[in-house]
């Protein structure tokens, strides 16, 4: 029943979004706050269960930004497998001094370096002002792209948050054997 509830959640929600991508087209203004709230409830849920019905999922690695160990205060994890890492966007740009104010669950507005920026959680993007391109949007031919809340923290795939950290005059490195992520 569980897993019904889940699809059905997950068909309203990618209905709701597309119908709202098409009208952006036509001049109709989508927001949102248009979203009934028990879509965004269940919708929530799911994201944050992560398909596995763990609440808690844990780290396995360190993240340092900037010389601190942020990683006792983030969900951070290296699949070494598939060469990746999944990396708290919000508690990253924070450690590095963007300034964040949410207008609302999904939408943050950031200002770093004197530039505004806008994150749409709901639709994994964010964008200088100004500019059209999404600055999180993992590079053409990702398998495995990663975008999903844990533990009240969104998380993004290492190749999703590489381009905006290298924009803003950062560097990752991922140790896939001493599971270790820095960013300086």
């Amino acid at each position: 029943m569980r897993k019904l509830l889940m699809c059905i959640s997950i068909f309203i929600l990618l209905n709701f979004f597309c119908v709202g991508c098409c009208n952006d087209h036509i001049g109709t203004d989508y927001s949102p706050s248009d979203m009934p709230s028990e879509i965004i409830d269940s919708a929530s849920e799911l994201i944050t269960k992560n398909g596995s019905g763990e609440d808690n999922l844990k780290s396995n690695c360190k993240l340092i930004v900037l010389q601190n160990d942020i990683s006792s205060k983030s969900y951070v994890f290296i699949d070494a497998d598939k060469n990746r890492a999944e990396l708290p966007l919000i508690e990253i740009i924070k450690e590095i001094g963007a300034q964040i104010n949410w207008q609302d669950e999904m939408i943050a507005n950031i200002v770093y370096d004197n530039k505004k920026y806008v994150l749409y959680t709901n639709l994994n993007s964010m964008y200088e002002e100004g500019n059209e391109r999404n600055l999180i949007a993992p590079p053409p031919g990702t398998q495995n792209a990663c975008f999903k809340f844990v533990q009240d923290q969104y998380i993004v795939g290492s190749s999703s948050i590489r381009y905006l950290m290298e924009k803003w005059g950062f560097n990752i490195n991922i140790d896939f054997e001493q599971f270790i992520i820095t960013i300086e």
